[in-house]
């Protein structure tokens, strides 16, 4: 695999030098290319895009069905959605990529220029977003919030619930935790499109308030200030005139003291820092992101057919059921289990995200940032987030949870913990204690211990406060104390109960209690057969 890596990235750079090449001898000079600099040039690409096609079509193809081939092999649904899309070569799009529904099909748009500056995990997961986009039923839903908010505010809002769900996102993608850190907001991960387009817009909102108070102060400053100043004049020519005439003058000493005027300018200043110092960065941060072509993304969406919700969302089920070759966990289980309108298998993630999600983050001081509540005082530092939650996951192994949702379960909890950088720790326990671990990535999780009897809870909650934890996730079939003899501090325990209609014993749980579905035995059989001794066809007729 290291090698076939080396040789895709080999690939990709050598044609990306050919086209630069081939440019740059019609007069053009992308050296970097990206969305920002494209836009500039691109009424220089129309004409030769014809060209760019003929001449290099056939070598972007190669190398964009080896990125679809490994997308298949790593994420099956996205890979299989995606030989399903017809797609077209779109030299001058404003982005990397995008999609329309044409004649009930999903047409695939791709920029080769600014696809190939892309490394093939970024390759593959800007291909995954438009599959995620069709099943979200985002090019539909955001119809509304387009005309309510606006273009940027609707894009950057369906960026951030796109990105949650990635690892290796494009060059400049927007994320929950930049927008948090621009706005100096606490906008948990994993929410909906419409939520995000709404608080953007409050904080756009706020922002512009702030721009027009301070407009306003300066004008009455400034007015001041002519006026003092005409105040002054007057009393200088008054000073003038009674010294000519040999009068002694009645009024004030000037003394080489600060004016009204410039301690006026002093207060404006001060008045200003804050602000200032927002819009700066609020600036910096959308020209990073490149504000001018904001409103080019997912332009293509609004050439697609007219068509009815029920229409797209009955194509849309089926690319789904032609993608889904095993089963599909996560956000994206419960999108495509909307689309065939029944209840999701394994709702309890879209849970869990929503909950952690909103855990209280930790703060740390900076000097680069001023305080909010006195911008002018330098000597007290900003804060910062830190997102350092810490998150425990207590499986139990008396038996009632199968190997298969011993991986399921971590596999799941460690994605959602590593999209805010939390840290996780795994126990395993039944009457007590017998492992606890933390991981920091996903390939340290370890193989279970042999499973034990008995469940006792209180032990691990013991634990629990010594850690000094933020929640408490236990995994359990529920049967064990009826009491917990230690409490809780100041964390809640969420209870997974897993088995055949499982109850919780304990009569104050300290939290929420939702039940996991049960899983068929021999689909628990085959998933482990395939994980750990390779696929085979002996179970196949």
């Amino acid at each position: 695999m290291g090698d076939q890596k080396r040789s895709l990235q080999g690939r990709i750079l050598d044609l990306q030098n050919r086209i630069e090449c081939w440019l740059q001898d019609k007069g053009l000079t992308l050296d970097t290319v990206d969305e920002s600099c494209f836009a500039k040039q691109v009424s220089l690409i129309v004409p030769l895009e014809q060209e760019l096609t003929a001449t290099f079509g056939r070598a972007v193809n190669e190398i964009f069905h080896t990125i679809k081939m490994r997308l298949v092999e790593s994420e099956f649904f996205y890979g299989y959605f995606l030989l399903q899309m017809h797609v077209v070569w779109k030299w001058d799009l404003l982005t990397i990529v995008d999609m329309a529904l044409k004649q009930r099909k999903f047409v695939l748009y791709v920029n080769p220029l600014l696809f190939l500056t892309q490394t093939p995990e970024q390759m593959e997961t800007v291909l995954a977003q438009q599959v995620f986009h069709c099943v979200a039923q985002h090019p539909w839903r955001s119809k509304s919030l387009y005309k309510k908010y606006g273009l940027v505010i609707t894009n950057m809002a369906l960026d951030m619930v796109v990105n949650a769900h990635f690892t290796y996102l494009p060059t400049n993608a927007i994320t929950v935790a930049q927008v948090n850190e621009v706005y100096d907001l606490a906008l948990p991960m994993f929410e909906t499109l419409e939520y995000y387009a709404e608080r953007l817009h409050i904080a756009f909102r706020k922002e512009a308030q702030k721009a027009k108070r301070i407009r306003k102060d300066k004008e009455v400053v400034v007015s001041q200030q002519a006026s003092q100043r005409r105040i002054e004049a007057d009393e200088q020519q008054v000073h003038v005139e009674e010294g000519s005439t040999g009068k002694k003058h009645m009024g004030k000493s000037k003394e080489p003291s600060a004016s009204s005027s410039e301690i006026n300018e002093e207060c404006l200043a001060n008045q200003q820092i804050g602000l200032k110092d927002k819009m700066v960065n609020l600036d910096d941060y959308l020209s990073e992101k490149r504000a001018d072509v904001l409103d080019q993304r997912h332009a293509m969406w609004f050439t697609s057919d007219s068509l009815e919700e029920e229409e797209v969302r009955a194509i849309t089920e089926v690319y789904a059921k032609n993608a889904e070759r095993g089963q599909l966990t996560g956000e994206l289980a419960d999108l495509v289990a909307k689309l065939h309108k029944k209840k999701a298998a394994w709702s309890w993630q879209s849970y869990l995200k929503q909950f952690m999600g909103r855990l209280q983050a930790e703060y740390r001081k900076t000097p680069v940032r001023r305080d909010r509540r006195q911008p002018h005082r330098l000597d007290i530092p900003g804060r910062l987030r830190s997102h350092k939650a810490r998150v425990m996951v207590a499986l139990d192994s008396s038996g009632s949870m199968t190997d298969a949702l011993y991986h399921q379960v971590l596999s799941e909890l460690f994605h959602i913990v590593e999209s805010y950088g939390y840290e996780l720790t795994v126990i395993e326990c039944d009457s007590q204690v017998r492992r606890f671990y933390t991981v920091s990535h996903v390939s340290q999780i370890r193989d279970r211990l042999p499973l034990h009897g008995g469940t006792a809870y209180t032990p691990v909650v013991s634990l629990a406060n010594h850690q000094g934890v933020d929640v408490l996730i236990y995994f359990t079939d529920g049967k064990g104390e009826e009491r917990l003899a230690v409490k809780p501090r100041s964390y809640p325990i969420v209870w997974m109960l897993v088995g055949q209609q499982p109850t919780l014993s304990v009569k104050k749980p300290y939290g929420p209690v939702h039940n996991l579905p049960v899983e068929d035995r021999e689909e628990i059989l085959d998933f482990l057969d395939v994980e750990r001794g390779g696929f085979s066809m002996a179970n196949q007729e």
